[in-house]
């Protein structure tokens, strides 16, 4: 009986140092690209617009597109890191005029 406990546990540490592992890696999406289709506001901050001190960086327009580096999620809300052909980064948040596409479908 203790040799199935420790087992367990075994496979319980490792399963749990996987899935951080899985997490880790999940929100890194260098395969991704931002296309705006409309008017976006580009934030230096993964929050809500309402919020003080969250500046817009730009307003991105219809045809600009930045590589995904980053995905951020919150309790209401997820954001994309961008990176701009012209080296600026910041965040869109989901809902706005904008797809999310993989490298080979630009």
């Amino acid at each position: 009986m203790g040799n199935k406990i420790v087992n367990r546990r075994l496979l319980l540490i490792i399963g749990l140092f996987l899935l951080l592992i899985c997490m880790s890696t999940g929100c890194n999406d260098s395969n991704s690209f931002v296309i705006i289709e409309g008017p976006t506001d580009l934030l230096s901050q993964p929050d809500t617009k309402d919020t003080l001190g969250n500046t817009v960086v730009a307003t991105l327009q219809s045809g600009d597109k930045g590589k995904v580096i980053h995905t951020r999620y919150s309790k209401s809300f997820m954001f994309y890191k961008i990176k701009l052909d012209d080296g600026r980064t910041g965040y869109v948040m989901y809902g706005d005029k904008f797809k999310v596409v993989e490298d080979g479908k630009r």
